[in-house]
């Protein structure tokens, strides 16, 4: 839930274009995760990959609607990662989708002013913003800096996007 609705004119004003988080390049669709760690051996026991083309005979490699939409959009771009902390093969699995959710994807970005009446509102929390320019109605966004200003607060401001569900997301 939101805690607070910014609206464009109304105590908020937009400081930046939007631009985008990291390169197209460096998006992560692919996750191999190691882990079960053989404190004997200090190799793991089980290796799983979240990957957008898995072979269907491996039973350790699986896809989900995100790592594919990610590789259609930009690539195929992989990452290994080892935990000598997780036993669990859901844990493992999750951990490898939510990689995959929050690193296979470009997020837009923009700065707003907002009066002292919201300036309140700090990092980590979720807004919404509507601006018709832009065209984003009530778009939820994570609030990512805040510094204090003159007449309130500029808020630096990524915007939540599934491009997996949403109608609409660029």
């Amino acid at each position: 839930d939101a805690v607070e609705h910014l609206v464009e004119g109304e105590g908020c004003f937009l400081q930046s274009g939007i631009s985008y988080d990291k390169k197209s390049g460096d998006v992560i669709n692919k996750v191999t995760l190691e882990y079960a760690l053989d404190g004997r051996a200090g190799e793991p026991r089980r290796v799983i990959t979240l990957t957008p083309d898995p072979d269907p005979l491996n039973p350790a490699e699986w896809a989900t609607d995100h790592s594919r939409v990610s590789a259609a959009r930009y690539g195929t771009h992989a990452v290994t990662l080892s935990s000598p902390y997780v036993w669990e093969d859901k844990t493992a699995a999750l951990i490898c989708e939510l990689y995959v959710v929050f690193h296979g994807f470009v997020w837009r970005v923009l700065v707003v002013a907002v009066d002292r009446m919201r300036s309140w509102v700090q990092p980590g929390m979720v807004v919404t913003y509507t601006n018709e320019d832009l065209y984003l109605d009530s778009q939820p966004c994570i609030v990512t800096s805040w510094e204090m200003d003159d007449g309130g607060a500029i808020l630096g401001l990524t915007i939540c996007e599934d491009p997996v569900r949403d109608r609409r997301s660029t």
